[in-house]
């Protein structure tokens, strides 16, 4: 039996680990910067699902296996109706990093099965990250598009000197619970002064 392949990926954002934290669980966030719906459960056993990813806009799926606030995710993931790639086969690791007064976030994803599978994973990591990149740091990266679609155009408005503008994106508004949070925060602790 062969081993699984892994992908590895790792950036420097401008914003607070508590701040990314958030751009990677909060399914508003979430979809500033990929996906067209989410919805994460961020506890262990919680759900993770996430539509409109990709070139065929996909939906991956996975379940949660660790959650700690700020510091680390640990999610498996796969294609709704993938066969290499089905959901839970994979497990993609986050670890988030205090470093030059940013944060330093550190990706690995496990267990694909090929190294197409591998190559093509890299490729959408590279993209998505890039955008998550941005958008934690808050700067504007417009529509979320997907990963086959050329960065060129962006790269050279700006090198022209031409600003980005930004466009519409369908977002979600989960419930809000009684820690001022929305309802995948309901699940993490809040401190009592946070409750309304």
């Amino acid at each position: 039996m062969t081993e699984p392949f892994v992908v590895r990926r790792e950036t420097q954002i401008a914003a607070p680990r508590a701040t990314v934290f958030a751009y990677l669980t909060d399914p508003e966030k979430i979809l500033s910067w990929m996906g067209s719906d989410a919805t994460t459960e961020p506890h262990p056993g919680g759900l993770y699902l996430l539509k409109g990813i990709g070139p065929r806009g996909g939906v991956g799926r996975g379940t949660f296996r660790e959650v700690v606030p700020v510091h680390r995710l640990a999610y498996t993931f796969g294609w709704e109706g993938g066969q290499e790639v089905p959901p839970g086969s994979s497990l993609i690791e986050i670890d988030l990093i205090e470093r030059d007064g940013g944060t330093l976030l550190r990706m690995t994803h496990s267990g694909l099965p090929t190294d197409e599978q591998a190559a093509a994973h890299a490729k959408g990591w590279a993209h998505y990250l890039e955008r998550l990149t941005a958008a934690a740091a808050g700067n504007p990266i417009g529509r979320a598009r997907p990963a086959t679609e050329p960065l060129l155009a962006s790269r050279s408005a700006r090198a022209r000197g031409s600003p980005r503008t930004a466009h519409s994106l369908l977002t979600i508004r989960p419930r809000r619970s009684n820690c001022g949070g929305s309802k995948w925060s309901a699940r993490l602790r809040c401190p009592a002064s946070a409750r309304h």
